[in-house]
């Protein structure tokens, strides 16, 4: 007899964790829709395939980006974790030891590090 009450008790703990699991694998899965979202981008798939580079856009792209070597204090101070401080001090740096041709030169700037130009890589070009 209580054989078959522990494997009842077994059966329905594992049927319990199956059925929680399976509810909290697929609320992680699916987006929930909100004011902003339609219904019908929750039915979207998960995976996203993606689409062939395009030349153009990329150039464009690019074209979209700021010089850092040819910006005013005002375009530099538009960049996210860029005052008008640090916008002088690269204005500094590029006057007294010329055009910066990468990220690592744009570090010798005070107050510019590894996370600053990590969020900067996308947005400005030498």
């Amino acid at each position: 007899m209580q054989g078959n009450s522990t494997k009842s008790k077994t059966l329905v703990f594992t049927l319990f964790l199956l059925l929680t699991f399976s509810q909290l694998a697929l609320a992680t899965a699916v987006q929930q829709p909100t004011m902003q979202q339609p219904a019908v981008q929750a039915l979207q798939p998960i995976i996203q395939v993606q689409q062939p580079v395009d030349q153009r856009s990329m150039i464009q792209q690019s074209a979209t980006r700021l010089n850092i070597n040819q910006a005013s204090l005002e375009q530099l101070s538009t960049l996210p974790g860029i005052g008008p401080t640090k916008a002088s001090a690269i204005i500094l740096v590029r006057e007294q030891k010329g055009s910066f041709a990468n990220l690592s030169d744009l570090q010798a700037v005070k107050g510019i590090g590894a996370r600053t130009t990590a969020r900067l890589e996308h947005l400005i070009s030498f």
